[in-house]
């Protein structure tokens, strides 16, 4: 019997941002297309991202940190149940070479607000 697999399909810019990511369950029968069940649409400031892990982060499956920029904004929209849905907001303060300070993330569906400060070496 063949197995059912996941795809999921992913767009990146010129640069090397990853712009939409859509997850995809296992086809419903054999020789039909994946079925798209959410989407998750990355903005990109134009600062060097302090974070760029390439392989690993496909690994870890945490494609907002494969980009070269950091992630303004994250829009996740569930195709199987809208109520799901959601955006991440981010704001960046920037030190004096252009790298994030800090950043503080808002999440719409749960009000949770997020401070990262960063620190370099």
């Amino acid at each position: 019997m063949p197995q059912r697999q996941k795809q999921n399909a992913y767009t990146f810019s010129a640069t090397g941002n990853n712009l939409l990511t859509i997850a995809q369950s296992a086809p419903t029968a054999p020789g039909m297309p994946p079925v798209p069940v959410s989407t998750q649409t990355f903005t990109y400031d134009n600062k060097v991202s302090p974070l760029i892990l390439k392989n690993e982060a496909i690994l870890l499956n945490r494609y907002n940190i494969f980009s070269a920029n950091n992630y303004t904004k994250l829009d996740f929209v569930d195709q199987t149940d809208p109520t799901n849905n959601y955006t991440i907001d981010n704001t960046f303060k920037y030190n004096f070479v252009s790298k994030p300070d800090s950043c503080t993330s808002n999440q719409s569906n749960t009000g949770a607000i997020t401070v990262t400060k960063y620190y370099y070496q």
